[in-house]
């Protein structure tokens, strides 16, 4: 007997840039500066006169230097110059390291005025990311549902608004809802991430089009490179859902509106 398939929830929501609340914001500001005693603390066994500087030259100048060679073509004209520069200047740089430490972590030092300073570049830099992942518990954001309904979270369907387009079988959500069993929850973030990295991209080529930073032929090509690359991750995810699933998950372009967005869509399909 052939087996029947079921939708079991089919899922879109079209993604735009969202403000954090400034009480929020406020408390982003409060919290790093409360932080740097023990961001300092931290960074002790690096400062340590006796064994400061042999940790800091293999934990941190070796550790980096090693990283930075792989990103170095070996066919780019003095390769091997290029990155024993970069080698010997943090081998050598363990001094003016600790000493700007030292300074920035002070009591309403650099690092405490650098907070305030770019205070207004993150309230609206991460309004490209609370767009797709909301803040909870007053907003939950679409990418957050989408990844949610995945597992089954019975929650999920109380926070639908309007704008989002949403079809549910509830009996089949709550008996075959988690397409995910073998991964459980742990699926979740690969699924945020994945669709945030795209819609963040995606988001800023929009803007860079509207004010006239780019030419919307580039942002064009821009845009339907980011939508592939994110779309082939995701490919990657819905194949590893449970046997019995059919998960389909993309990100698309909306140009029925001005400027377009970007629109998160799933649906998932279960065989009987």
């Amino acid at each position: 007997m052939a087996a029947t398939t079921v939708l079991v929830f089919e899922y879109a929501a079209d993604i735009d840039k969202r403000a954090l609340p400034a009480r929020i914001v406020d408390e982003w500001e409060l919290t790093l500066k409360n932080a740097r005693q023990r961001i300092l603390d931290s960074l002790a066994r690096f400062l340590d006169p006796d064994y400061g500087p042999a940790r800091f030259a293999d934990q941190i100048a070796d550790a980096s230097s090693d990283a930075y060679e792989e990103f170095v073509n070996p066919a780019f004209p003095n390769a091997d110059m290029i990155k024993l520069k970069q080698r010997t200047k943090l081998a050598t740089a363990y001094d003016q390291w600790k000493n700007a430490v030292q300074a920035a972590f002070v009591a309403g030092g650099v690092f405490e005025t650098n907070v305030t300073n770019k205070k207004p570049k993150f309230s609206s830099r991460i309004q490209y990311v609370i767009g797709s992942v909301g803040f909870k518990p007053e907003l939950w954001g679409p990418v957050s549902k989408l990844a949610l309904l995945l597992v089954r979270d019975l929650r999920v369907p109380r926070y639908i608004t309007a704008g989002e387009s949403f079809s549910i079988n509830m009996d089949e959500f709550r008996t075959h809802g988690n397409a995910y069993k073998d991964f459980g929850r742990a699926i979740v973030p690969a699924v945020i991430s994945s669709y945030v990295f795209g819609v963040v991209m995606y988001l800023y080529v929009v803007d860079a089009v509207a004010n006239n930073i780019i030419p919307a032929t580039d942002g064009n090509t821009l845009i339907n490179n980011i939508v592939t690359s994110t779309n082939t991750r995701l490919n990657k995810i819905e194949a590893a859902a449970d046997a019995g699933y059919i998960v389909t998950l993309e990100l698309q372009r909306n140009t029925t509106v001005s400027p377009e967005k970007p629109r998160v869509y799933a649906k998932v399909e279960h065989q009987h």
